[in-house]
């Protein structure tokens, strides 16, 4: 384990956690030197069984490049604010760090090593950021929820790092040959922490992936068919229909039955993706097209629906 520290600590800085807006320079710093340190055992990486899955990465990182710089040659309108082609560069990187990282942890059979320093440093981070939180909240009150930046950055970067956390706890203490009773107590209770720091944070879509984590964690290999699409959809629908879920997502998330318009927006970004259909508009653009081309350009268009 002691192998793995350093290069998992950077690579937990680099990819898994975000300290606010002022935390890019963390992140290129923390690429790099991961980089450096993966080249160097630059040997499992030209291994013919990752082959297939390097060349991928390859397409995947010069696709995102060239659409990142196409990006300056596009005339956007008047009220966008430029993102630096930086910003594709070190998306590349920390995807590719990602998948090289997996791939020297799986030559060197380090699995169980690599999940038990991911626990470990997102367990340190939550500690620090609930209580912050929790000593945040009264002076928040009233604040529109999404612009709020806690410790590990905003509502969805916490609540999905509680749900990360929660993956890892399962991967760590419950999968083994012997599984206690405690072990399981633990978890549920670290689902429903999750739950509350959701509605908390006035997240919706982390109340929906705790429902989704927990049902995949216990009840995955008895109700698998309703994974696939037709009845997804089903129960989708069913949900929504029962009153008090509704009252859940209305009146105490102050959400949309819609997914907060999103089933709208997805709708209007097929007409954005027929004028770039090949490179796209570039790597952080995505909240402004949101803005200016569902909310200003549609005068009638709820606030909620740009969110």
């Amino acid at each position: 384990m002691k192998s793995l520290f350093y290069p998992v600590l950077l690579l937990f800085h680099a990819v898994f956690i975000s300290l606010g807006n002022d935390s890019k320079m963390i992140k290129y710093i923390c690429v790099v030197l991961l980089m450096v340190y993966l080249f160097h055992k630059k040997r499992f990486i030209l291994q013919r069984k990752y082959r297939t899955v390097n060349q991928a990465l390859l397409l995947f990182g010069g696709t995102v490049l060239f659409s990142s710089i196409h990006m300056l040659t596009i005339h956007f309108p008047p009220g966008f604010k430029e993102v630096s082609p930086l910003s594709g560069v070190l998306l590349v990187l920390c995807v590719a760090c990602s998948f090289f990282m997996m791939e020297y942890v799986n030559e060197k059979n380090l699995h169980q090593s690599f999940f038990i320093l991911m626990y470990r440093f997102t367990l340190g981070y939550l500690l620090v950021n609930d209580l912050l939180l929790l000593a945040q909240m009264p002076s928040v009150s009233g604040m529109e929820s999404s612009t709020i930046i806690y410790l590990i950055g905003n509502k969805f970067e916490v609540t999905y790092m509680h749900l990360f956390f929660s993956a890892l706890y399962y991967q760590v203490f419950c999968t083994g040959m012997k599984v206690y009773l405690r072990q399981y107590i633990i978890l549920v209770m670290h689902l429903v922490l999750t739950l509350f720091i959701a509605i908390g944070v006035e997240c919706s879509t982390g109340v929906l992936g705790v429902v989704l984590l927990a049902v995949f964690l216990f009840l995955y290999k008895k109700i698998r068919f309703i994974f696939r699409p037709f009845f997804a959809i089903i129960l989708y629908e069913t949900i929504l229909a029962i009153p008090s879920v509704q009252y859940l997502i209305v009146d105490i998330l102050n959400e949309d039955l819609t997914l907060t318009g999103r089933t709208y927006i997805y709708t209007r970004m097929l007409d954005l993706m027929d004028t770039q259909p090949w490179f796209g508009y570039g790597n952080g653009t995505a909240t402004f097209f949101t803005t200016y081309y569902i909310h200003e350009k549609l005068t009638n268009t709820p606030k909620w629906i740009a969110q």
